[in-house]
């Protein structure tokens, strides 16, 4: 059975946001290829989180403004209950603001996070 994302939160000097209308997760690099003398070896790297969310403008925008949102904390629920917390979070870039007509209008955030909860593992 499928696991879908029920709800996201992004938690900023203890107040939460809820009115995020999409998320996505950034791929993470776990190793490079190294250059050896006669072989090509491979290194591990330091975990790098970063993840993007679409947010409606009238609410997170004017209420916390983007480019003050570091060092806070990112939750995400799943349908059966787990959840996956970002920490040290920080706005790394702003995206387009959207308006369509049917959904509410709102930007993509880009964001940086030091850690992740449960950790991807090697």
């Amino acid at each position: 059975m499928a696991e879908y994302i029920t709800r996201c939160s992004i938690e900023i000097n203890g107040v939460v946001y809820e009115d995020i209308t999409g998320f996505s997760e950034n791929s993470v690099a776990l190793s490079t290829q190294v250059m050896l003398m006669n072989k090509t070896g491979t290194a591990k790297l330091m975990p790098r989180y970063g993840f993007s969310i679409d947010a409606v403008q009238p609410s997170l925008p004017r209420i916390v403004k983007p480019r003050a949102i570091y060092n806070a904390t990112f939750t995400v629920q799943q349908d059966n209950g787990d959840r996956i917390s970002f920490g040290g979070v920080s706005t790394a870039a702003t995206g387009d603001y959207k308006i369509d007509g049917e959904n509410p209008a709102g930007s993509t955030i880009t964001f940086n996070a030091e850690s992740r909860t449960p950790d991807l593992e090697l």
